[in-house]
């Protein structure tokens, strides 16, 4: 069967991302995916994915080495520079993070919200990094190179940070987009974190000064000793808490001729609260989604793209861990290659806050915080599944 414009672009974006001349077999679609996929489509994504990976051999397995020594060695001397005592100093010169309370749409401009807030950050470090207890939240850190290391992940998504990071030899920012960053959980905004932090428990401190650590050496390997910009990761937190989130979203959905959710298998069936456009739920793996990177890319942005032929604003809503972040970028990448002019995307990255306003879910963060909105999502048309947390 002949490849269309979206399928040979990624044949192109997955050679060039991977190393692997095209043109290239594209990990298979899954029976059935989105509606009812076939049993085992999660093994299936997460094997294709490793396939594409291993196609690409040892000249991609080189650049994860290179890109491991570079990221250890930076991570090695941020450690020197950050602990308890300077983190305030080293983030007040180094971290910009800038608060949002609402965004408004602006329906001839696609918008991008996403975020990595501390886990990715304190992960890496912990794969990377020499020990240190008091830095260093996490002991086992082998499920996550498994995770982000041997499935290619990281090394691909640093890819996609460059090609849309702006440079200018001083502090990087991300022009056109919303990079949310935090050194928490994302419970506070940034001035909150840093006001509260010689206040909080020594084992909870070590989550700021290890995501601290890991973001700056992460950006450090990829261009050098910079200042960074980021919005701030606890919009969608604290937009759920104080009320503001509904009003958002329903501002990019008046706006949009569809919404689509890309979460895991447990929101299924997942609509925005009020609306009476079309409404539809494409599952990625909730536990392994990072392992299935390139088949859930695939799969996902080329569903976008589709609906595109047909709808010319489409609001994307995510719940689906750090994949969000390589999501987002990488449907920015496609859209600017492939899609018409005068077509637009919205895109949402809300992590487990869509759990948190989805009374059915029983997601993990709604045990822990009052919302302001706990009905702004309904799971309609399935029985709920129960959850699993999702890295």
């Amino acid at each position: 069967m002949a490849m269309g414009p979206f399928d040979r672009w990624c044949a192109k974006a997955f050679g060039e991302l991977l190393g692997i001349a095209v043109p290239l077999e594209l990990p298979p679609p899954v029976a059935g995916w989105p509606e009812s996929p076939e049993e085992g489509w999660e093994t299936a994504w997460e094997e294709a994915t490793r396939a594409l990976v291993n196609r690409a051999g040892a000249g991609f397995d080189e650049r994860r080495r290179a890109r491991g020594s570079a990221l250890a060695s930076a991570l090695d001397r941020e450690a020197a520079a950050v602990d308890r005592d300077t983190l305030h100093a080293v983030v007040a010169e180094r971290i910009a993070i800038a608060r949002q309370d609402r965004f408004t749409c602006d329906p001839s401009e696609n918008f991008w919200y996403f975020k990595i807030n501390h886990g990715y950050w304190e992960q890496l470090y912990g794969i990377f990094g020499t020990p240190d207890p008091g830095k260093m939240r996490f002991r086992s850190p082998e499920r996550y190179r498994e995770a982000y290391v041997d499935s290619g992940f990281a090394t691909v998504l640093d890819s996609l940070v460059v090609r849309f990071a702006r440079d200018d030899g001083t502090t990087i920012t991300f022009p056109g987009m919303h990079f949310g960053a935090s050194l928490e959980a994302g419970n506070h905004d940034h001035e909150t974190v840093l006001a509260r932090f010689p206040t909080i428990p020594h084992g909870i401190q070590s989550i700021a000064v290890g995501a601290t650590i890991g973001m700056l050496a992460v950006f450090d390997s990829l261009f050098g000793s910079r200042s960074l910009s980021f919005a701030d990761g606890s919009f969608p937190k604290l937009a759920a808490m104080g009320g503001m989130l509904r009003e958002t979203l329903t501002g990019f959905a008046r706006h949009s001729d569809r919404v689509i959710f890309v979460v895991p298998p447990h929101l299924r069936g997942l609509t925005l609260d009020g609306l009476d456009i079309p409404q539809e739920t494409l599952p990625v793996p909730g536990q392994r989604v990072h392992e299935c990177w390139a088949a859930a890319l695939r799969a996902t942005v080329g569903h976008v793209l589709g609906r595109l032929e047909s709808d010319d604003r489409v609001l994307v809503i995510t719940q689906s861990a750090v994949f969000a972040a390589m999501l987002c970028l990488f449907l920015r990448a496609a859209g600017e290659a492939v899609v018409p002019p005068g077509k637009r995307i919205f895109f949402f990255d809300l992590g487990q806050v869509i759990d948190s306003a989805t009374p059915e879910s029983g997601g993990v963060w709604i045990s822990r915080h009052t919302v302001h909105d706990p009905a702004l999502f309904r799971i309609t048309g399935v029985e709920p599944e129960l959850p699993h947390a999702q890295r």
